[in-house]
């Protein structure tokens, strides 16, 4: 008798589970066919969808209307330009997914004699590191007339930017906005807005008869020519980007009468801070909300620079009487508060990062005292020539150069010799103050680490580092009155007294800036294996030496490559005589 009820018992629990899958299953939405792409609505329960794309790079003759100065006038005209398109698009093609989506993407380089790499940044590339696009760490260069194609999951929700890992004068066309959606249910803005809105912020160098100016550009248009149609009473989120270009000095963001509610840096959330206007510098992602509650006229978006002629784009009200553009002029200038996403001192009328607060607490992991400590040290050697005199960039007295083939998938093929720590010198660089060599600072899989940037000397106002493969936090900051030598910084962080770190809710970055003679600590865990570069965006070139690759964990944590990927190096013919 009991066994007959055991088994009815258990009968009835497998069938109620059954019944339970079969309800989840039925109301679990399946892909929605009708959605031609990935620009679309996303619900925590659908399926990712898979995005193929095709970005062709090439060779495009163009007429755009550019701005200069001259004798102290504003002037604008327009000229033909040959400039390095995508899709023959400037910027080129904006890309919208869902988060978790899978991007297909086909790189196609139809420039002459020009290699390249597509960088997708803010992608931590936690499944296909060699996805990364870093020319000989991750991959090899895609050459002229050949086709790579990158495969990925858009896992970091946010306002991101695809482009070149190249020089700024070659990859100055090479861009565009990658923008990761979330659901509504996973959002944390979703409430501060009811649209969006992208601003591709680049900088054009314009050839006047001997002179060469520097023009910015909102969305690939100079002067006034871009026109942003909005409703009144309705909030924009601006998904402000800024790409740079060959002087890529920061930019200040403003609009008239209307205040900026900062909702989000480099695409991670932070406290809302209501500013009059924002500056931040290359590679970096702002975004803002404006709300159109003021009289139905048309205003203005200034970008500024200190390098570059400025940038306005309208922003129209739609309830407008007619198209005539009738600009805002304030009769009184509104209380100014600068935001700046440079580590600086905040005052009455500035806000600046390290007094922003993240939506995340820092891991527990992160606040106390960390497994590693990474100082990158960075300055200048002079070298005299016959003629002129050259600047030897260096991190850790190290000139980082590039190796012969990708570090990441053929690691066997480069030179032992070349490679090169802050503690290992090659047997060639002994005693010298100049070495040229791969340099990679070994990071352990799975270690809360502290990297420590330090200006030593440089030649600019501030220095700007973006960290592949990973997001950081921003805990510290300290200016000095001249250059620090690393030495004497070791030293202070033994005894406690270098600075002052900030564990509550510091904000979340991937790109950060460091002002002269100063010193900006970030601090993350090291869970993804692989080698990561440190970025220096002011490179002109593939690099200027200031670059380093972590390498974090062993050769056997490393995600293996695919079957056939592409290789790349050094090739030296067999042992024979010509005869």
């Amino acid at each position: 008798m009991y066994a007959v009820q055991n088994v009815l018992v258990r009968t009835l629990i497998v069938l109620g589970m059954g019944v339970a899958v079969v309800t989840i299953l039925y109301f679990t939405p399946t892909p929605d066919q009708i959605f031609l792409n990935c620009n679309r609505p996303c619900h925590d329960l659908d399926w990712p969808m898979i995005c193929r794309i095709k970005l062709t790079l090439e060779n495009y003759n163009t007429i755009q209307r550019f701005q200069w100065r001259s004798n102290n006038c504003s002037l604008e005209d327009d000229l033909q330009t040959t400039v390095i398109a995508v899709n023959r698009q400037l910027p080129g093609p904006t890309i919208h997914v869902c988060q978790n989506d899978i991007l297909v993407v086909d790189v196609i380089n139809r420039i002459p004699g020009q290699s390249v790499t597509i960088h997708w940044r803010g992608q931590p590339q936690v499944e296909a590191p060699m996805m990364d696009g870093v020319p000989m760490v991750t991959q090899c260069p895609i050459s002229s007339y050949t086709t790579f194609q990158y495969k990925f999951r858009a896992s970091m929700p946010g306002t991101h930017i695809w482009h070149a890992h190249a020089g700024a004068k070659f990859s100055d066309g090479i861009f565009g906005a990658l923008v990761v959606n979330q659901a509504g249910k996973l959002d944390p803005l979703k409430n501060l807005y009811d649209a969006d809105e992208v601003l591709v912020i680049s900088e054009r160098n314009v050839e006047l008869s001997t002179d060469a100016s520097r023009s910015l550009m909102i969305n690939g248009k100079a002067a006034r020519e871009h026109v942003i149609r909005v409703d009144w009473g309705k909030r924009y989120r601006f998904r402000a980007i800024y790409s740079g270009g060959s002087a890529s000095c920061p930019v200040t963001v403003s609009v008239d009468k209307h205040p900026l509610n900062v909702v989000a840096l480099d695409g991670y959330a932070i406290n809302p801070q209501k500013v009059t206007s924002v500056s931040f510098s290359k590679g970096e992602r702002v975004d803002f909300v404006v709300s159109t509650k003021q009289e139905p006229k048309s205003y203005f978006l200034k970008v500024t620079s200190e390098c570059a002629v400025t940038a306005e784009a309208a922003i129209k009200y739609k309830s407008m009487a007619n198209d005539a553009l009738q600009r805002y002029y304030p009769k009184s200038p509104p209380v100014d508060l600068r935001m700046e996403t440079a580590a600086c001192e905040s005052s009455v009328d500035r806000v600046c990062i390290n007094g922003i607060q993240s939506l995340e607490n820092i891991p527990s992991d992160l606040v106390k005292k960390v497994d590693e400590t990474v100082f990158l040290g960075f300055d200048y050697k002079s070298v005299h020539g016959s003629n002129d005199t050259q600047k030897v960039y260096r991190m850790n007295n190290l000139t980082f150069t590039y190796p012969s083939s990708p570090l990441l998938t053929q690691k066997g093929d480069v030179n032992k010799a070349s490679i090169c720590s802050s503690a290992t010198k090659p047997r060639q660089c002994k005693d010298m103050e100049i070495c040229e060599c791969v340099h990679i600072e070994q990071i352990t899989l799975g270690a809360s680490v502290e990297l420590v940037f330090a200006d030593l000397g440089s030649d600019a106002q501030e220095a700007v580092f973006h960290l592949h493969g990973y997001r950081f936090y921003v805990v510290g900051y300290k200016q000095f009155k001249k250059a620090p030598n690393l030495d004497h910084l070791k030293g202070l962080n033994d005894q406690g007294l270098l600075l002052k770190r900030n564990f509550a809710k510091p904000v979340i970055k991937d790109t950060v800036r460091v002002p002269k003679n100063g010193v900006v600590v970030v601090r993350f865990i090291a869970n993804n294996p692989g080698y990561w570069m440190i970025r220096d965006e002011h490179s002109e070139q593939w690099s200027r030496g200031m670059d380093v690759v972590l390498q974090v964990g062993g050769t056997c944590d490393m995600v293996t490559k695919p079957n056939n990927f592409p290789t790349c190096g050094s090739w030296t013919g067999p042992d024979f005589f010509l005869v």
